[in-house]
């Protein structure tokens, strides 16, 4: 189910705001779905809410320095 592989991709490179060594960095997608795969998964990392990790209608807080940013 590409719709389920894309939002457990999305989570699992964003999960800890991607600042743990657990956080993916390569996905293996059959070549007949990739496209619709990286196509999928970028519309929803661009729907991360990031911000303040007390308020409800945010995903993800911030990094954890300027540096990391950057």
């Amino acid at each position: 189910d590409l719709e389920v592989a894309a939002r457990a991709g999305v989570w699992a490179r964003f999960l800890n705001c991607g600042q743990v060594c657990t956080s993916a960095k390569r996905f293996y997608v059959v070549e007949e779905v990739a496209d619709a795969f990286v196509a999928r998964f970028v519309e929803l990392a661009r729907a991360v809410k990031v911000g303040d990790p007390r308020r409800p209608e945010t995903d993800v807080g911030p990094l954890i320095s300027r540096a990391a940013l950057e």
